[in-house]
C-alpha cells in the first residue's frame, strides 16, 4: 500500500507517510503547526477486506488528537465508516462487519495542535 497526506512537516521526509508504517515508534507523520486538521489516504491498489485499523500517536509529544473519521472510498465517493475521539498511545477500531476498499482515508477533524501519527495499520484478523 502507498500512503499520501494533504500536509507533511515542512515538506520534510524526516516527518513523512512512511514513517506510521515502518515499525519504528521513534519515527512519525508530521504536520505543520498551522494545519491540524490533514488526510493520510491509504491506496491499497486493489479492493482489500479489514476489519481492524490501529492508529497511534507519537505520545512523546503528547496526545493531540481528539476527533477523526475513517472513510473508505466507494469508487465514486467517501464513504465515513467510522467516527471517532482521541486516539492517544494506541487506538484500535474494530469493525463487526468487514469492511472492503480499495483505499482508506483517515481524516483528522480536531485537534488543538500539529498532528504526529507513529504507528498505522490495517488489519484483518483470522476467525
Amino acid at each position: 500500500a502507498t500512503l499520501r497526506a494533504s500536509n507533511t512537516r515542512g515538506y520534510n521526509s524526516i516527518y513523512g507517510t512512511k514513517n506510521p508504517t515502518d515499525n519504528n515508534s521513534n519515527t512519525y507523520w508530521a504536520t505543520d503547526d498551522d494545519f491540524p486538521t490533514p488526510d493520510l489516504i491509504v491506496d491499497f491498489g486493489e479492493d482489500k477486506t479489514f476489519d481492524v485499523v490501529s492508529i497511534e500517536e507519537f505520545i512523546k509529544l503528547g496526545q493531540r488528537i481528539e476527533a477523526f473519521k475513517l472513510e473508505r472510498w466507494t469508487g465514486t465517493e467517501w464513504q465515513e465508516i467510522y467516527n471517532g475521539t482521541s486516539v492517544g498511545a494506541k487506538r484500535l477500531v474494530r469493525f463487526e462487519i468487514p469492511v472492503t476498499a480499495k483505499r482508506l482515508r483517515l481524516r483528522i477533524t480536531q485537534s488543538p495542535a500539529a498532528v504526529a501519527i507513529s504507528g498505522f495499520g490495517v488489519y484483518k484478523e483470522a476467525k
